[in-house]
């Protein structure tokens, strides 16, 4: 059990030391397994005028519940299946005062362990979402999502090769409703360990978004895609180096992260890091602006670690 209160100068002093008001009080109940019965409970509440400082919440003012039951089991001397588990799980978020709906989803979910082969997870989920009147939001910047109430369903099917091969490749198809339109989305990630030194690997989105034609809605489909390479080599315990570049096509930039270490001993590190954004959507004509710079930004982070014995 948790409570946590915050008191703030800029609230009004009727309830500025209500404990109702400005504070959170969380319980949770579980049993961790993966074979047999398991499952996770819990309850939050949120005042009006609870401030966190730092982190995020969804919503102030708010009670909300959460449920996972399932139940796990192991297959047979000679099955092809190591274990398998199923289990039924819902988030529900209410209104302190009104106690209406705000959220829910109710969802499905059967995972599949492979003795040889990896994993298998299918889910399948039921929506609620109800938008208060200045809600209101567009979905990847795109396309307008009025504030309305809604109800969708929407599935998952994902696939995990064992991270005993050096080739691995985790694959992913999410469909289904999305507020009052569509959702495809497939992804692959694939993984390759060439040696104690060397790994590279990558991963490829493609999201395609279709929704009715609406008061208001400019675009009512778009298509998002996301590009990921990420690679490290180690030459021996005191020099390494990792890479990671990024291509989105909803943010219209370019980016890469790459970092340098060395180890001088236990204890003792220096990075170098180095930053850079690149814009690949330069042309800002229809946006009556003027063209945008090739780069967005760029920074090099030199950093130092000493640890000290007394």
């Amino acid at each position: 059990m948790r409570v946590s209160q915050s008191i703030d100068d800029q609230v009004p002093e009727t309830n500025k030391y209500r404990i109702e008001d400005n504070s959170i009080f969380r319980i949770t109940w579980q049993r961790r397994a993966s074979i047999g019965l398991f499952y996770r409970f819990f309850i939050n509440r949120s005042g009006s005028e609870y401030e966190p400082g730092i982190g995020f919440y969804r919503a102030n003012n708010t009670s909300d519940y959460f449920y996972r039951l399932g139940f796990g089991w192991l297959g047979n001397e000679n099955s092809i299946y190591r274990q398998h588990s199923v289990n039924i799980g819902s988030f529900n978020i209410f209104q302190n005062e009104t106690f209406d709906l705000r959220s829910r989803f109710i969802s499905l979910e059967w995972n599949t362990d492979f003795k040889t082969i990896g994993s298998v997870e299918f889910q399948t989920r039921f929506n609620q979402e109800y938008l208060l009147p200045d809600e209101d939001f567009n979905l990847l910047s795109e396309i307008f999502i009025p504030v309305n109430n809604y109800d969708f369903f929407e599935s998952s099917l994902n696939y995990r090769s064992p991270n005993s091969r050096r080739i691995q490749t985790d694959l992913g198809l999410e469909f289904g409703s999305f507020y009052d339109g569509t959702r495809t989305q497939f992804s692959i990630e694939p993984r390759i360990v060439a040696s104690l030194h060397f790994e590279f690997g990558g991963s490829y989105s493609i999201t395609k978004l279709d929704y009715p034609e609406i008061d208001g809605r400019s675009n009512s489909n778009f298509t998002a895609h996301l590009a990921q390479l990420k690679g490290q080599y180690a030459l021996n315990k005191k020099l390494s180096t990792s890479a990671f570049i990024q291509y989105s096509n909803v943010e219209e930039l370019v980016g890469a992260n790459i970092r340098f270490r060395y180890n001088f001993k236990e204890g003792r590190d220096i990075w170098i890091v180095v930053n850079e954004q690149i814009y690949t959507e330069r042309d800002q004509f229809n946006r009556g602006l003027p063209n945008l710079p090739s780069l967005q930004s760029r920074s090099i982070l030199i950093k130092y670690n000493h640890t000290f014995s007394f």
